[in-house]
């Protein structure tokens, strides 16, 4: 068998690992969604307040019925929390990055009840303890 036959089939092996690998990634970060928002007022989420600034909120989808948000600084040097969400099918597919908010009693911040990511059908709603 000459040495170059299998140079050729060390090549494509490695061609075929690689086109493999780079297809994961990407499919990874297509799962991945992320929206910086900006809050005027203090704002509400599981277990604790966010003071007025500028957040960033990135999606990481599991394949069951529970995914993962978490929230940084915009710098991503600081982490405020990872919160369980549920994807809720909705009916109107947002333009835009929106949050949707939880009735409170006056004079207390505003709850964040779900993030909704440009383009896509789920609103993903954060689990509170009742």
């Amino acid at each position: 068998m000459s040495p170059f036959r299998n140079s050729a089939a060390v090549i494509l092996v490695g061609a075929m690992l690689f086109a493999t690998l780079a297809g994961a990634a990407l499919q990874a970060s297509a799962l991945e969604q992320v929206t910086v928002f900006t809050f005027k007022a203090p704002v509400q989420v599981p277990g604790q307040i966010l003071p007025a600034g500028k957040y960033l909120f990135k999606l990481n989808q599991s394949s069951g019925d529970l995914n993962v948000v978490e929230i940084k600084n915009q710098s991503q040097n600081k982490v405020y929390g990872v919160f369980l969400v549920k994807p809720e099918y909705h009916m109107r597919v947002p333009g835009t990055p929106s949050i949707t908010f939880e009735d409170r009693a006056p004079g207390t911040p505003r709850a964040i009840k779900a993030w909704l990511y440009p383009g896509d059908k789920y609103a993903y709603e954060f689990i509170y303890k009742k």
